[in-house]
């Protein structure tokens, strides 16, 4: 968001009764911000797959504006605070939690190392560029997991740890099935499991 860049940092702490109040005001129809809601929702849930955070930042920021015109209340003495109250609003919206849930619960592509923008042959792109961003970053998420579980599986000496700074060696303590588990000096079961898990990935794979 071009407007996002020029931001700020602020934080107001919730209270439920001003912003119930607030959002009386943003969401009722009978104002003209709750005209101006209303028509964007409605334009939202028809294109919502195109919706990106730029979007949402670009329209609560025009919002907050229209509604320090609307009042005639001073730009830099409230807008930072009618701004964050204009997020509160519409993010408790139920399409608007869907859009966020929908992009941050993005999964990696499996298909696809890079990805691009694909076009249809109707000339449209099949996914928003935000969506694309997502699906590279869950990709990169992938890629950092399997790296941690090669990773746990490498001892001390492979990861070019000084001896000084080793776990103490493992001992196996006799006694019932359920306590034969490897344990360390300091009497901590150690974890075989996150040990094996990652031992057979190379690293060229990770």
């Amino acid at each position: 968001s071009r407007n996002l860049d020029n931001e700020d940092d602020f934080y107001a702490p919730y209270d439920e009764t001003d912003q119930n109040l607030f959002d009386s005001f943003i969401l009722d129809q009978r104002t003209k911000e709750g005209r101006i809601v209303s028509r964007w929702l409605i334009f939202v849930r028809k294109k919502y797959k195109d919706i990106t955070f730029a979007d949402l930042a670009d329209f609560m920021q025009k919002l907050a504006h229209t509604f320090l015109h609307t009042y005639s209340l001073p730009s830099k003495q409230y807008y930072e605070c009618v701004r964050i109250l204009c997020y509160r609003c519409i993010f408790r919206q139920r399409i608007i939690k869907k859009i966020i849930y929908d992009l941050l619960n993005t999964k990696p592509d499996h298909n696809h190392n890079n990805l691009s923008v694909k076009p249809k042959q109707d000339g449209n792109t099949e996914e928003n560029p935000e969506l694309i961003a997502m699906k590279q970053i869950a990709n990169l998420d992938q890629i950092y997991q399997k790296k941690v579980m090669w990773m746990r599986a490498l001892n001390e000496d492979k990861l070019g740890i000084k001896k000084d700074y080793w776990l103490m060696k493992e001992e196996v303590i006799q006694g019932a099935d359920s306590l034969n588990a490897p344990r360390s000096q300091n009497g901590r079961r150690s974890s075989q499991i996150a040990l094996l898990a990652g031992k057979d990935i190379p690293f060229a794979e990770s």
